[in-house]
């Protein structure tokens, strides 16, 4: 699908900046990442992903606007978006700070709860796999911790990692690009002991094959699905054109193609659960 959606896009793109010469549209750029399942790359280009997938489902419904991709790292990303640029981000969730720069949109990526992710032969050193406290988990020095400074895991888990990131046990890396596959090869290559999981680390476990040397243990601190939205700028263009981004939203997140952008990040058992919470969390609040 998400080579297919590519092939799309493209068309979308080209064809809008195309008619884009004969009369002047205004243009919106889409910072993106190479972060995956949001944007899957090959090399510096972008060649999938559902964020992709639901860009260009927006660039379609808003056929009066130039829209532009530019990759981008996400601290450029959201220097950008404090200066006002006139970018759309995808996918970004909601965090006090982000609040006091950024527009919002009605929520419409879902992800799954973080879990604590090991290597499966070191499961006994975790509880045997039963969900275990993350505070207790970073309390325990002999436990080597990789957090990743640009991605947040909401407001809770973000400030109680903050009260750790000085400990000599807590490695904190500030790359942007391609952070599951280094992530887990730290992991596997014993750098480190555990990591945080975000949507992408099923997907990258199973893309370079490692999906059987890794165990996912849940956390009692955050067992929730969280959302994620299109952001802008907090000024005035970002809040008209949040409204115009939610005016599509609403026709489209209640269809069964959008529920289908998410699939592919759970297997087929967790699909009723997946559901549930998109009914509940995006579904829902696009009704009101």
């Amino acid at each position: 699908m998400w080579k297919r959606m590519f092939m799309i896009s493209l068309c979308v793109m080209f064809g809008l900046q195309f008619a884009g010469t004969g009369s002047a549209r205004e243009e919106i750029v889409w910072p993106y990442p190479c972060y995956y399942p949001l944007w899957v790359c090959d090399g510096d280009a972008v060649t999938g992903g559902l964020g992709l997938e639901i860009q260009t489902l927006l660039w379609e419904r808003m056929p009066e606007y130039t829209h532009t991709l530019a990759q981008l790292p996400v601290q450029r990303m959201l220097e950008d978006v404090k200066n006002g640029s006139h970018a759309l981000l995808y996918g970004f969730y909601k965090t006090p700070e982000r609040e006091q720069y950024m527009h919002f949109s009605l929520p419409c990526r879902i992800s799954l709860p973080t879990m604590v992710v090991t290597r499966k032969g070191d499961l006994a050193r975790f509880g045997g796999g039963s969900a275990v406290s993350l505070k207790n988990l970073l309390e325990d020095r002999t436990l080597r911790f990789l957090r990743l400074d640009a991605v947040s895991f909401g407001t809770g888990l973000d400030m109680l990692l903050q009260e750790y990131q000085e400990a000599e046990h807590v490695f904190i890396e500030y790359r942007t690009d391609n952070l599951d596959e280094y992530a887990l090869e730290l992991l596997l290559n014993k750098r480190v002991d555990y990591i945080l999981s975000v949507d992408s680390t099923i997907y990258a476990a199973n893309q370079a094959g490692i999906a059987d040397d890794i165990a996912m243990i849940p956390i009692t601190e955050k067992d929730e699905y969280t959302v994620g939205y299109v952001v802008a700028p907090k000024n005035e263009w970002g809040r008209q054109i949040i409204e115009r981004v939610n005016a599509v939203l609403r026709q489209e997140i209640p269809t069964d193609h959008f529920f289908e952008f998410f699939a592919p990040l759970v297997t087929q058992e967790m699909l009723p659960e997946l559901r549930r919470q998109f009914n509940s969390q995006i579904v829902t609040p696009a009704a009101q």
